[in-house]
């Protein structure tokens, strides 16, 4: 299931790398839920598409490092955020998070799987 879902990222997102390919994991539906396809799936799927608008956001990325970010004003987000950047560790894994928010949402907007 892992290689059609990197062939479809192959042929959706215009510079996908093997690494990139390699650090995401594939959520499977039908794994996931077996029981309920083996009974014939599910009856309706209500869900919220994120990937019309998704895109990096720093109260995600930044909660995991200071739980109480989400709670900071925003001039305040700011300035723990520019804060939390001066670690090394932290600056890079804040560019990894938003190349693979931007790869997401290459693939979810351009990949056939995900229209009615």
């Amino acid at each position: 299931m892992d290689d059609e879902i990197f062939e479809d990222f192959r042929e959706v997102v215009e510079g996908v790398t093997e690494d990139d390919l390699e650090a995401y994991t594939p959520f499977h539906w039908v794994l996931e839920f077996a029981e309920v396809y083996a009974e014939g799936g599910f009856d309706v799927i209500v869900g919220n598409p994120p990937w019309d608008r998704l895109r990096p956001t720093r109260d995600d990325f930044f909660m995991r490092y200071d739980e109480e970010f989400h709670a900071l004003a925003p001039k305040a987000k700011g300035a723990r955020q520019n804060e939390l950047l001066t670690d090394p560790e932290i600056e890079a894994g804040w560019a990894d998070y938003r190349h693979e928010i931007e790869i997401a949402s290459a693939y979810f907007s351009g990949s056939n799987a995900y229209t009615l």
